[in-house]
C-alpha cells in the first residue's frame, strides 16, 4: 500500500497542482494508480471541476464553488464534510490535492474528531509547495508548525517543502527572515526540501493553460508534438526535449528523496 499524500499550502497559487500531478505521473511509473482527490474551488467556466479535475480522470470531487464556501462556515457541516477527507487519509493509496486554506481546516477536524488513534496503521505524507515570495514562505512554515502542533490528532509520517521556482529562483531569499525561517521549520521539523524547476518548453504555457495530463503527453514522440502543438518539426524536437527532460528530472528527485517509491531498474524515460 502506498501513502496518503496531502499537498497543499495557505495560499494559492503555489503549485500544489502542479506537483499533485507530477506525484501522480511518478507513482504511476511504479504501477501504482494513485487515486487523486481534489478538495477545492473551480476556477470559473469549468463546469464544477476543479483544476487537478481537469487534468487527470476520475478525480474525487471533494469541494466544488458554493459547497466548500457553505462548509468553511458551518463549523458542524465542516467536521462532517472532512470525515470524507479523513477516510481516503486513513485508507492511503491517494494525492489529496488541497485548495488554499484549506490544510488548517483538515487539522481542524482531526482535533475535532480526535482522530489520532485511528490513524494509527497509516502513513501520511505532507507536502507544502512554496514559491520564492515572501508570504509564500511565511505560510508554509506556519503550516509545519501547525502540523507539529497537531501530530498527535494527525500523525505525519514525513514532511516535504517543494520550492517551486516558477516565480524565480530561491537563491534570491537567502537574505529574507522569512526564508531563514522556513529554513530552521524544515530543520526543526525533520522535513525535506526538494526543488523543482520551471519548465523551459516552449510549448509549457499551452501544456498549463489547456490542462493536459503529463502521461498523454510522455507517450507522444516528437512528431507527436508537432501535431498536437501545431508546430514545426524542429520545434518539436526541442520542445519535448525540455518537456520529458523536465518530467525526468522531478521523477528522479522525488524518489531520491523518498517522496515517490523506488522502482526496479529505475530508468528515465526516453527521449523518442
Amino acid at each position: 500500500m502506498q501513502p496518503a499524500i496531502l499537498v497543499g499550502n495557505r495560499t494559492g497559487g503555489q503549485g500544489k497542482t502542479l506537483v499533485s500531478h507530477i506525484l501522480h505521473y511518478s507513482y504511476g511509473l511504479v504501477g501504482s494508480d494513485m487515486k487523486a482527490v481534489a478538495a477545492d474551488t473551480p476556477e470559473e467556466g469549468t463546469d464544477q471541476h476543479s483544476k487537478l479535475g481537469r487534468i487527470l480522470p476520475d478525480v474525487a470531487e471533494l469541494g466544488i464553488g458554493a459547497g466548500l464556501a457553505k462548509i468553511r462556515a458551518n463549523p458542524q457541516s465542516a467536521v462532517q464534510y472532512w470525515d470524507k477527507i479523513g477516510a481516503y487519509l486513513r485508507r492511503g493509496d491517494c494525492i489529496i490535492d488541497l485548495g488554499a486554506n484549506v490544510l488548517p481546516l483538515v487539522f481542524d477536524w482531526a482535533n475535532a474528531r480526535n482522530a489520532g488513534r485511528l490513524f494509527e496503521a497509516s502513513e501520511i505524507y505532507l507536502v507544502i509547495p512554496v514559491t520564492a515570495q515572501a508570504q509564500s514562505v511565511h505560510d508554509a512554515k506556519e503550516i509545519l508548525e501547525l502540523a507539529a502542533k497537531n501530530q498527535d490528532k494527525l500523525p505525519i509520517t514525513r514532511r516535504y517543502v517543494i520550492q517551486n521556482e516558477y516565480h524565480g529562483k530561491f537563491d534570491a531569499l537567502k537574505t529574507l527572515p522569512e526564508y531563514r525561517a522556513l529554513l530552521e521549520a524544515v530543520k526543526a521539523n525533520k522535513a525535506t526540501l526538494i526543488t523543482i524547476e520551471r519548465c523551459q518548453s516552449e510549448v509549457w504555457d499551452q501544456i498549463e493553460g489547456k490542462f493536459m495530463n503529463f502521461r498523454d503527453l510522455a507517450n507522444l514522440d516528437y512528431k507527436g508534438f508537432a501535431d498536437k502543438f501545431k508546430i514545426d518539426d524542429f520545434a518539436a524536437s526541442g520542445a519535448q526535449h525540455d518537456f520529458i527532460t523536465w518530467l525526468n528530472k522531478n521523477d528522479e528527485v522525488f524518489t531520491a528523496a523518498g517522496l515517490v517509491a523506488k522502482r526496479m531498474n529505475h530508468e528515465s524515460l526516453k527521449i523518442a
